[in-house]
């Protein structure tokens, strides 16, 4: 990704800059979706180039009541997503996301 280009990761939401952090832009890829994700992007974000990446979070607001894993994906450096459901389980979650 350009040195430009960041997306913190919060515990719903993203966050979106494309100046180097002098704007930013919250990201909601599914706003009628509860979910939640660890907070570090290295963790929980994958990207192979400044347009391909990808978010890995879990159904539910806490560890306590999660229920799913779900992984974002986005071929456009971040203006839109895509969802796949991995898993709907209570007890599941998605932590880490990483490609070889």
């Amino acid at each position: 990704m350009s040195q430009k280009v960041g997306f913190p990761v919060g515990k719903e939401n993203l966050l979106h800059t494309t100046n180097a952090g002098i704007n930013w832009i919250i990201v909601k890829p599914f706003p009628n979706d509860t979910i939640t994700s660890m907070s570090d992007p290295a963790v929980t974000m994958w990207w192979v180039n400044q347009t391909h990446g990808w978010k890995m979070s879990w159904l539910g607001t806490t560890i306590s009541n999660a229920h799913g894993a779900i992984i974002h994906q986005t071929t456009d450096g971040g203006t839109t997503w895509q969802k796949k459901v991995l898993s709907t389980t209570n007890g599941d979650m998605g932590f880490q996301i990483q490609f070889c």
